[in-house]
């Protein structure tokens, strides 16, 4: 069974689970692309606003030891962000 996340997100496997959340593999549907989906395991208490603001600084690294973040969206009260 195939599962599909915020209608763009088709995730291929569960790469690991950790205290911040669980890792998946996903193929983003409209680009052909694989990346990194960490949907985080604790309750969404921070606006959505803040959050937007910490990935748009995290999209803006550039470092080869850090993952390039893409994205963030929340679905069904989970936070998930998008990365290479």
């Amino acid at each position: 069974m195939q599962t599909i996340i915020a209608s763009t997100y088709e995730v291929i496997q569960k790469l690991g689970a950790g205290g911040g959340g669980n890792v998946y593999l996903a193929n983003h549907l409209r680009l052909n692309k694989k990346v990194v989906l960490k949907a985080d395991k604790r309750k969404i208490t921070t606006p959505a606003e803040l959050l937007r603001r910490e990935v748009d600084v995290l999209k803006n690294l550039k470092h080869p030891h850090i993952p390039q973040v893409y994205d963030f969206f929340v679905e069904n009260d989970t936070v998930y962000t998008v990365m290479d």
